[in-house]
């Protein structure tokens, strides 16, 4: 015995709750995008605080060298020198860190979303468009 297929008020009636299923979906696609970016962006802000953090204890640092560079003997002002290009070389590698960070968030529209999104209305315009009629088969039976 084969399967009785639903009629057509039964997959109208079913329509609503299937639009409502999909623009759901589209939502949640849309918030775990936006998660993701908000994801690398706040790697970026770690990376960035770290930085100015170490931007700070640089410039601490030039001070502290430039106090003993006039005021003390040579080997203490090259101590100073040496402690203030390693802090330099830190504060550039978490800066570079930080800006490829959020190199690598993009752009902030959730450009996936956006495409599916496109993709269903251009599937259900073109499922319910009239059909229209060949020019081939108007001009047979003019014949």
């Amino acid at each position: 015995m084969a399967a009785k297929e639903p009629g057509l008020f039964a997959l109208l009636g079913a329509l609503p709750e299937q639009i409502s299923n999909l623009v759901s979906k589209q939502l949640d696609m849309v918030k775990a995008e936006y998660k993701d970016k908000a994801a690398l962006s706040l790697i970026g802000l770690i990376f960035g605080g770290i930085a100015f953090v170490l931007l700070l204890l640089l410039l601490v640092a030039l001070i502290t060298w430039l106090f003993i560079a006039l005021a003390s003997a040579m080997e203490l002002w090259v101590a100073g020198l040496i402690i203030v290009g390693s802090l330099l070389l830190l504060m550039l590698i978490f800066a570079g860190a930080a800006l490829l960070a959020f190199k690598n968030v993009g752009s902030w529209k959730p450009e996936k979303s956006i495409a599916s999104f496109q993709e269903d209305i251009q599937i259900i315009t073109t499922a319910f468009a009239p059909k229209k009629k060949s020019k081939s088969s108007g001009e047979e039976q003019g014949k």
